[in-house]
């Protein structure tokens, strides 16, 4: 059973928690153009519909990321000296699955570089594709619900991971003894979830954006949606627009619509 995480805990959980967290946001620091890579048929649709379409963390081109992020993780926990036990690890990674259930991320891919051949090959139909330049500044129309509002983030490689990421994780080892599989019951629940949100939350956003060093070329920027029971704004996209099934490319997607600047920078 999990014991003594208390309201000042809670407060240390939290404060690291978005320390860590905004080390992984990149708004700030990103250029005036940003590309993304695709066919000529994705460039119609979204110039003639002004859509973009965030895809589902499960439906990425590589299904593979995801576990490496994991294992990426995990040997640098065990290799650093912040020597976190590997059943800590374990609970962990437990704790993320759970919030993944509970919050669809959904992604979009960009890049700050235009003349990577390799990214031709492989993003833009093997180089008969497009790069559509997008304006950093420019912001999509807001609804009355303000839907999009994305974290933005540098795709962290290998274990480049910012200093403030690596206090979280010390944080947990100075607590290990404490963490365990939330136990959902008795008195000390809605303490339990907070504490596990807020440890799991920057290792979430880590496991969507943390690329193999092969990938180092790509400089790659992703933007982050989250929808769901466990998401920041709860279930906050109208369900025609929320987890819906595209003909064309068979997998969840996300449409965000509207975008109210009238030109194009396309490349």
């Amino acid at each position: 059973m999990v014991a003594n995480i208390t309201e000042e805990l809670i407060k240390k959980a939290e404060k690291i928690s978005d320390e860590a967290t905004k080390s992984l946001d990149c708004y700030h620091d990103i250029p005036h153009t940003l590309y993304h890579f695709t066919n000529l048929d994705s460039l119609i649709s979204i110039l003639e519909n002004k859509t973009v379409r965030f895809t589902h963390y499960k439906y990425l081109n590589d299904e593979t990321e995801l576990n490496f992020a994991w294992e990426n993780i995990t040997e640098f926990l065990l290799k650093d000296k912040i020597n976190i036990p590997v059943d800590v690890i374990d609970h962990l990674k437990n704790i993320t699955t759970i919030i993944n259930k509970r919050k669809n991320t959904y992604i979009f891919c960009l890049s700050k570089i235009l003349d990577n051949l390799a990214m031709w090959r492989m993003y833009a139909d093997d180089g008969f594709g497009v790069a559509i330049g997008f304006d950093s500044d420019v912001e999509p129309e807001q609804n009355p619900r303000h839907v999009f509002s994305p974290t933005i983030a540098k795709t962290v490689y290998d274990m480049d991971y910012p200093s403030e990421l690596k206090n979280l994780f010390i944080f947990i080892e100075e607590n290990s003894h404490k963490i365990q599989l939330p136990q959902c019951k008795g008195s000390n629940v809605e303490n339990e979830l907070k504490f596990f949100n807020y440890l799991g939350v920057p290792l979430q956003i880590l496991s969507m954006i943390n690329k193999h060093p092969s990938f180092r070329l790509e400089e790659e920027i992703r933007l982050l949606l989250f929808d769901g029971e466990l998401a920041p704004n709860g279930f906050n996209y109208p369900e025609q627009m929320r987890y819906q099934w595209s003909k064309c490319i068979n997998h969840p997607d996300l449409n965000i619509i509207n975008f109210n600047d009238g030109s194009y920078d396309i490349t």
